[in-house]
C-alpha cells in the first residue's frame, strides 16, 4: 500500500528530473528519474505517486518514496495537460485531441473521449464529472467513471488555457 509523504514537497523540474525536498527545511531528499525531454506538465500527487506528462506525449507514474517508475503510458502527440485524479484513475488531455482514463496502479487504459482537436488543459473534478476543454473551441463535461459526454458548449475559440477549470460553490469557472 501506498502512503502519503507528509512534510515533503515534490517538484517536477523542466530538466528531465524528479526532485523531492523537505518541505519544512528545504533539503534535498533525491533527485531521480532522467527522461528524455522536458516535463511538459505540472505534476499530480497522490498517496505518494507523482503523475506527470512529457513532450513526447507519454505520462509516468512515479513512487516517489521507492524512488522508482510505477508504469509509463504513450499517448499520440505532444503532453502538456497536467493530470487529475480521484478514485483510482488518473485523468489527462493529450495533443491528439484525447481525454485518456488510466488506472493509476497499473497504467491500463480505462476509456478515451476524442474531442475535435488538442486538449492542453487540465480536467477538473466535480461530483464524478470531468470538466476541461479544447482546441475545437468547446469545453466539455464527460462523466468520469465511463467516458460519456454529458454536455459540451461551444466557446467560439480554442480552448488552451493551461489552468484547470475552477469552482466556486456551484458555478464553474475556465480561463
Amino acid at each position: 500500500m501506498r502512503r502519503f509523504l507528509p512534510n515533503r514537497l515534490v517538484i517536477v523540474a523542466g530538466v528531465a528530473t524528479i526532485v523531492v525536498l523537505l518541505a519544512a527545511l528545504g533539503t534535498a531528499l533525491y533527485v531521480k528519474l532522467k527522461v528524455d525531454l522536458h516535463h511538459a506538465s505540472a505534476p499530480f500527487i497522490q498517496d505518494g505517486v507523482v503523475y506527470y506528462g512529457d513532450e513526447n506525449g507519454r505520462v509516468y507514474a512515479v513512487d516517489v518514496k521507492r524512488r522508482q517508475e510505477i508504469w509509463r503510458f504513450q499517448t499520440q502527440e505532444r503532453f502538456f495537460s497536467t493530470p487529475s485524479g480521484v478514485q483510482g484513475v488518473v485523468y489527462f488531455g493529450s495533443g491528439e485531441g484525447v481525454l485518456y482514463a488510466v488506472g493509476m496502479d497499473t497504467g491500463e487504459e480505462l476509456w478515451r473521449f476524442a474531442t475535435g482537436d488538442r486538449i492542453w488543459t487540465s480536467p477538473a473534478i466535480k461530483d464524478g464529472v470531468l470538466f476541461f476543454g479544447s482546441f475545437d473551441g468547446r469545453f466539455y463535461a464527460v462523466e468520469a467513471g465511463t467516458g460519456v459526454e454529458r454536455w459540451r458548449f461551444t466557446a467560439g475559440d480554442r480552448i488552451f488555457s493551461w489552468p484547470s477549470p475552477v469552482f466556486a460553490s456551484e458555478a464553474l469557472t475556465a480561463l
